[in-house]
């Protein structure tokens, strides 16, 4: 600093006006300073925000792949899913499963089912649904959960079936 005529301790973290005029800018006021403050205090709401709203129940429906569908000799299509069910909270909760989408699905095996407090299940259940009832190949279909006290989960997953030919066409 001697060379240039400047006063020694120039080179540091005050500048040239500060070190004249005496003042210095505080610390809070920094755009800088503020622009991440702003961004701390934004992340920790959306975190906040997102643990609360995780919910007590998770319900997840995988569809059997192989095969998609089975073809009764009654007439009837069966799809076969897989439900896993995790209970988050810290008792025992009775839940009952049951489809929307259809009206006369019949779902076979076990639909009542009792899961520990934080423990998963996973069971196959079995849905029959009259061919005649199938209105195209792949048809949406409603998972629904309810526990003892009402609360409801629902899964949205597809009823697959074979091929509808329409009558007349050629091919």
């Amino acid at each position: 600093m001697d060379r240039i005529d400047r006063p020694k301790g120039l080179v540091g973290y005050k500048s040239l006006i500060s070190l004249t005029s005496g003042r210095e800018k505080a610390l809070y006021k920094s755009p800088l300073v503020v622009t991440t403050f702003a961004i701390i205090v934004f992340s920790l709401v959306v975190l906040v925000v997102g643990i609360q709203s995780i919910g007590d129940l998770y319900l997840n429906v995988y569809h059997q792949r192989q095969p998609l569908f089975i073809e009764l000799s009654s007439g009837e299509i069966r799809n076969r899913y897989q439900v896993k069910i995790e209970n988050k909270t810290d008792r025992f909760v009775h839940y009952q499963l049951t489809t929307q989408g259809f009206g006369d699905v019949e779902v076979l095996g076990e639909h009542y089912f009792t899961v520990a407090g934080g423990a998963s299940i996973t069971r196959m259940v079995v849905l029959d649904l009259p061919r005649a009832a199938l209105p195209v190949e792949i048809t949406p279909i409603t998972f629904l959960l309810e526990d003892e006290v009402g609360a409801t989960v629902m899964h949205k997953t597809v009823f697959i079936g074979p091929e509808i030919s329409i009558e007349g066409e050629a091919g």
